[in-house]
């Protein structure tokens, strides 16, 4: 699990973009009544501009975001607690899509466009990051990232052209499997996936939606 001493935090980038504030939103149930339920939205500031967003919390109520600022892709957590702050740091570079999950230790593992495919897995000290679909197709659009409860992570994405430029547009998907990751088209219907979503059910098997 990820605490505020051993993040690493980086400094904050300097150039983030003019935007309106980025805020988390956390809602609480006062109401013990199931048929006058009432809601309260707080919200917090987790940065100053993010896009793209993707956010999780683990068991001990921790909160876990990705998103780019449209310069640089970034990670945000926030311990639990009342007065926790949220603690941000550099990830890569460039403006992409992101999506976050939590393994059963509450690990983040982030995947993220912006022409190429990346995985990003925090493993209690460091990030492993890692390159998928590494031939010259540009992948522009979101990405899916779900981990089964061995650990194991699944991708998919929507990859609208091939490495020599001509229109595919298909969705694909890759399990990282003894070190490998294995790289599958799931559906070869004309521009199919362009976004997706994706769980895992309660046997370890990847579930999809799909446009």
């Amino acid at each position: 699990m990820l605490s505020a001493q051993n993040i690493g935090i980086k400094s904050l980038h300097k150039r983030m973009l003019a935007a309106a504030a980025f805020s988390a939103a956390a809602f609480f149930l006062f109401s013990p009544s199931l048929s006058a339920q009432s809601w309260d939205w707080h919200t917090e500031t987790a940065d100053k501009a993010g896009i793209f967003t993707s956010i999780a919390s683990d068991k001990d109520g921790n909160i876990h975001l990705s998103y780019s600022t449209g310069e640089v892709v970034k990670y945000a957590f926030r311990p639990a607690g009342v007065d926790s702050k949220w603690f941000t740091m550099f990830l890569d570079g460039g403006n992409a899509f992101t999506d976050l999950t939590l393994d059963s230790q509450g690990h983040p593992h982030i995947c993220y466009t912006g022409g190429v495919l990346r995985y990003a897995r925090w493993d209690g000290s460091k990030w492993d990051k890692q390159k998928i679909a590494t031939d010259n197709a540009p992948i522009g659009f979101s990405c899916a990232i779900a981990v089964s409860p061995d650990g194991t992570p699944h991708i998919s994405w929507y990859r609208e052209r091939s490495g020599q430029d001509v229109l595919y547009g298909h969705i694909k998907f890759a399990v990282l499997q003894n070190g490998v990751w294995l790289i599958h088209t799931l559906d070869f219907d004309t521009q199919t996936g362009k976004w997706e979503s994706m769980r895992i059910d309660s046997h370890g098997n990847p579930v999809l939606s799909y446009v």
